[in-house]
């Protein structure tokens, strides 16, 4: 079976640098970016497309099915996480000036920091492995061809790192990776977007 992870496009504009989480709805450049990745992803054959509940990600997968006929479902447990805590929604600046410890922890030790009031990594990590897994298992059994993943960076590294077995040190907007899936293990086809792949495996 075929696995292709799409990172969603931009959700708003760059210059708005405040820390967020993500749930916004696709910038106008987005829209167009998210147009783009369903005349490219026609030549995929998908038949499936999970997407985050965050906004940006299902507004993507809407798009999408405008362009392709499949089905689209939206999984909560695919959300970002909640990587800044008591600074969330604070600008840079601002964030330094009331809790600069916390935003060094952050900036030191991703993605094992302990910001206050963050999701943990390993939790987030489970329920990004446990659903991811559920749903591959279940599309393999049922004989399934092809199903796309329209998540974000953050999701994505998680699962080049908990599931693949692979570091990556970027993962761009749009990005889109391809996997074969024999029911056991991964095989990485193609990883466009993605920068910086090193083997964890030993």
């Amino acid at each position: 079976m075929k696995i292709v992870l799409i990172n969603s496009p931009n959700f708003m504009d760059s210059n708005l640098k405040k820390y967020s989480v993500g749930d916004e709805s696709l910038s106008n450049e987005g829209m167009i970016r998210a147009h783009e990745l369903g005349v490219e992803l026609k030549k995929k054959n998908l038949s499936k497309l999970f997407t985050s509940s965050f906004q940006s990600a299902l507004e993507t997968g809407l798009i999408i099915k405008k362009l392709i006929p499949l089905e689209l479902h939206s999984v909560s447990d695919f959300r970002g996480r909640n990587d800044f805590g008591v600074f969330l929604g604070l600008s840079h600046k601002e964030a330094r000036e009331k809790f600069l410890d916390e935003v060094e922890d952050y900036e030191s030790n991703k993605p094992y920091h302990n910001v206050s009031g963050s999701e943990n990594y390993f939790d987030f990590a489970k329920r990004i492995t446990d659903s991811f897994n559920s749903i591959i298992k279940n599309e393999f059994e049922n004989k399934t061809n092809c199903i796309g993943f329209i998540l974000h960076a953050c999701v994505i590294e998680v699962i080049f790192r908990e599931l693949i077995g692979f570091e990556v040190g970027e993962v761009e907007e749009c990005a889109l990776i391809e996997f074969d899936f024999d029911g056991e293990g991964f095989e990485l086809i193609s990883s466009k977007g993605v920068i910086g792949i090193e083997s964890t495996l030993a």
